[in-house]
């Protein structure tokens, strides 16, 4: 992913797992407080990845996450990768929700779980999801005459 953000706190991407209308699993790529934070897992016990550094507000950065099994990985810019793992026994992800991409209907539900309340303000302009790129819209050139 490849951003620009314009405030500290507020939610990159989400996605969940429902079974019978109760959330079982989730994972969230978030700001807060000026750090990025890789979640995912079993709502009982998720992994929580924190970016080593602050970024700085209104420049791009470029963000990759990625999760195998338990383990988690967290690269920002030009950081060293972040490692951690989920808690919790059988760790397949098997997410059945639309992703979601800087902010979500109804965040105050899961705002504690995901560590924020607020929706992404700044810009994303590139988003790939297993290796394909993800179309966030078509780009339009305005030419004004006189």
């Amino acid at each position: 992913m490849l951003f620009n953000p314009e405030a500290p706190n507020g939610l990159l991407l989400y996605n969940d797992r429902l079974v019978n209308g109760s959330l079982e699993q989730f994972v969230a790529l978030i700001l807060r407080n000026g750090f990025v934070e890789f979640r995912f897992g079993l709502v009982s016990a998720p992994a929580v990845i924190r970016s080593a550094q602050e970024l700085s507000l209104n420049e791009w950065h470029t963000v990759m996450v990625s999760r195998d099994g338990f383990q988690g990985t967290l690269k920002i810019d030009n950081e060293a990768m972040v490692i951690d793992s989920a808690k919790g026994s059988g760790l397949e992800l098997e997410l059945n929700q639309r992703m979601l991409i800087g902010d979500m209907p109804e965040i105050k539900p899961v705002a504690k779980l995901i560590g924020s309340s607020k929706g992404f303000k700044g810009c994303v302009s590139f988003l790939a999801v297993d290796g394909k790129a993800i179309n966030l819209g078509e780009f339009f050139l305005f030419v004004i005459l006189y």
